[in-house]
Parts: C-alpha cells; structure tokens; sequence
C-alpha cells in the first residue's frame, strides 16, 4: 500500500485519496465482499425500498461500491492513479446515501405531528432523537456546501437538545431541505426512496429531463398509433395475396411467378408477393 500510496501522491498528499478506498475495503484487500459493504446501507434499504428487490437483498448503495472498490483497486495495482480519484468521487456519493436516509429516518419517528400522517412522531425517544442529530451532523457539511439555507433548516430541525425542550423536528421541511440538493451532492430521488407510498414521506420524483416530459405524449402516441396500424395494414395486404397465390396454384399448373393479374384487377400480382 505504501508503494500504491507514493504512486498516487499527486491524488492528495501522501496518498490520502487512494487511501480513502482501501479503507473503505478495510485494513487489506482482497476482502470478503461481506466485509467490504456499508452496513448501515443494507437496513436503511429495507425502510426506503432501495435494495436490489425493493425491500429484500443487497442494497443498491452496496451493489455500487462493490464494483466501485473492485474497478478502484483494479487501478491502484496498476499504478493508474488519474482513474481512481473519479472513483473516490462516486464512492463518497453512493455513501452519503445512508447518511440521508438515516437523518430522515429519525426525523420520522420523533417528528411533529401532521395532519394525515398517522406514523410520523410515533416513535419517540431520546435515542431516536440523539440517532437523527448524528446521522444529520455527519451529512450536514456536504449539504452546507451546496446550499447554506438548506442546511441551516435541517441544522435548525434535528440538532442535540431539541427534544429535551420537548421541540420535535418539521419532517417536511427536513425532507424539503435535503431534497433541494440531492443533485449538488450527487444522488437522486430514486437514490433515496421513500419510508411510505403515500403522503409526506413518499420519494420525490427526479426532474425530468428537457425534451422528455409529458407534453411529447401525445405525438409519442400518435406515432406508435401509426406504426401499428401500418405494420396491421401490412400484414393484412400481405395475407390477402398469399391466399390469391396459394389459389391461384392449386387452381392452374401455369407457374404463379408467370401469371399476370386479369384485367380490373389489383396491381398486386402473385408474382409481387
């Protein structure tokens, strides 16, 4: 590793960046693949339905950084040091995933109430409180370099000591906050998910992008109406002569191919089919 580290020094100093993704494989490699995944990831997958099977299986964070580990350290045996710090860059994307999740999570359970959502603050405790302010506190300077305002309303929401003052977080405005900046840090609504079909706490919907949103509908469905009914007319003309012809064989011993159409008839010869 020392070797690797003096290789890619031009990635950070003595090789902080490489060093980033041996230990996020742990102290040596290779490693299990148990070992090498974000624990936290696999159970907050489960809450947000974003394992590989919704809420079953590998999660979608672990089945990213695992090839992100095994393509990471591919490049650092070879000594491909410009390969890996795009690497590293994704790695601390999919982990910041979790990190959201738990904030939300927590923000959830010992929320204030709201009108119509019968789930949110009905779990609270001063661990559920104490978890969200931790989660929250290691996400929040990445949310701060995007957008200052967001991360003061999350900072403002879920900080240590609230819920002794019997002051409960505004789910919502959590979820707003952190929402605002899942494409400056990286990660998307479907990243995320959502702790409910319904209601507040459902995933977001990413932004569609230009050129793709609902209004080509309808000349989307015009034109798949058109293609079938053209391929449908198709089939139907190509029928009608394979039957003309088919007849036409077992009616003459002429060969078909020599047949002309007879007077007044269609121009679609046994001899076109």
């Amino acid at each position: 590793k020392a070797v690797i580290a003096r290789r890619c020094s031009a990635l950070g100093g003595s090789g902080g960046a490489p060093r980033v993704v041996l230990l996020g494989r742990g102290s040596s490699f290779p490693l299990p693949p148990r070992k090498a995944r974000d624990t936290h990831a696999e159970k907050r997958c489960a809450n947000f339905d974003t394992c590989e099977s919704g809420s079953t299986g590998l999660s979608n964070v672990n089945k990213e950084l695992l090839a992100d580990f095994t393509k990471g350290e591919a490049y650092l045996m070879d000594g491909n040091c410009s390969a890996v710090r795009p690497i590293v860059d994704t790695i601390i994307k999919q982990m910041t995933v979790p990190l959201v999740q738990g904030s939300l999570r927590y923000a959830y359970k010992v929320g204030e109430s709201i009108s119509g959502e019968a789930k949110v603050g009905t779990d609270r405790s001063q661990k559920n409180a104490a978890e969200g302010a931790v989660f929250t506190a290691a996400v929040l300077p990445l949310v701060h370099e995007c957008n200052v305002a967001a991360a003061k309303t999350i900072s403002d929401e879920m900080k240590f000591g609230l819920y002794d003052q019997g002051v409960f977080p505004d789910f919502a405005a959590v979820k707003a906050a952190f929402e605002s900046t899942y494409d400056c840090l990286g990660i998307t609504c479907a990243d995320v998910g959502g702790l409910s079909d319904t209601g507040v706490a459902t995933a977001c919907q990413d932004a569609v992008p230009d050129g793709d949103d609902d209004d080509d509908g309808g000349n989307t469905g015009a034109i798949i109406g058109a293609v079938i009914g053209g391929v449908a007319l198709g089939v139907l003309i190509g029928a009608v002569i394979f039957l003309r012809c088919r007849k036409a064989r077992l009616a003459s011993p002429v060969p078909v191919d020599m047949m002309a159409p007879k007077e007044g008839s269609s121009e679609l010869g046994c001899e076109q089919a």
